[in-house]
């Protein structure tokens, strides 16, 4: 069976995708003292710090994400819910939201 054909039988049978769907996006340019406020709390995040030299510290929802320079975290993530990521060390980057 193929990826397509896999994926409408499952959806058939009531399954649901999460995490898939880019609901929101910001940069360090949207940051307020190192703060990314968003219009939701996180259910599933994407990190691309893109310094290329400085290693970030993410916080959301309680917890600490280490993104090394030029590279990319995504996932679903637990801990208390929030909609702000607290950075330190990257001076650029894109966190993105997804439900």
């Amino acid at each position: 069976m193929g990826h397509q054909a896999l994926l409408t039988a499952l959806l058939g049978k009531g399954i649901k995708l999460s995490g898939s769907t880019l609901a929101e996006q910001q940069t360090q340019d949207d940051a307020a003292a190192g703060v990314l406020t968003f219009t939701a709390n996180f259910s599933t995040i994407e990190i691309y710090n893109t310094d290329a030299t400085n290693p970030g510290t993410f916080e959301v929802n309680g917890i600490t994400i280490n993104v090394p320079a030029t590279k990319v975290f995504k996932g679903a993530i637990g801990g208390t819910p929030g909609a702000t990521v607290t950075i330190a060390g990257a001076t650029t980057y894109i966190v993105s939201r997804y439900t």
